[in-house]
């Protein structure tokens, strides 16, 4: 996080990116991989790895516990939650990622932050404009969001 134009460190490292919908809540990070080896089938795992695939290209892993199809060329999760099966694109689920980790920074800082960064290895076309849809859907403004390749990045205010 950047504050008073200072690099701060609030520790939001490593956040595993699994998410569930279980025992009437959702689950994100480590919380939901505990509960791959009991309830698999209400856990969402390897969401970057689906954002940055293709649909086309696009194989279900046997690990997994969740389905994988397409509409309308466009990929859908299917998944158990407490609330019964569910289908959703992995955008909308990469969203509460989002969400989570914007809360995580209002909760430490005491503010919501002005902008957003999002570094990732690899990044395309394809996936800029997945993360893009998931700021969206997160309702995170995507003038406020920045997305970048590099590790060391500018951040633009």
């Amino acid at each position: 996080m950047i504050k008073n134009d200072k690099l701060i460190d609030i520790g939001i490292k490593n956040i595993p990116l699994a998410i569930s919908f279980t025992n009437g809540r959702i689950q994100i990070g480590d919380e939901a991989v505990k509960l791959i080896k009991t309830q698999n089938s209400y856990v969402i795992s390897d969401l970057l790895k689906i954002l940055k695939t293709p649909s086309k290209d696009l194989k279900a892993d046997p690990k997994w516990g969740f389905q994988i199809s397409q509409i309308n060329d466009e990929t859908v999760l299917e998944f158990d939650t407490f609330k019964g099966r569910r289908k959703a694109s992995p955008t909308f689920l990469f969203a509460f990622f989002l969400r989570y980790s914007v809360k995580i920074i209002e909760v430490i800082s005491g503010e919501m932050p002005k902008t957003t960064v999002i570094v990732s290895k690899n990044l395309n076309d394809n996936f800029r404009q997945q993360l893009i849809a998931s700021c969206k859907s997160a309702k995170i403004n995507p003038t406020n969001v920045q997305i970048h390749e590099y590790k060391i990045v500018e951040i633009k205010s």
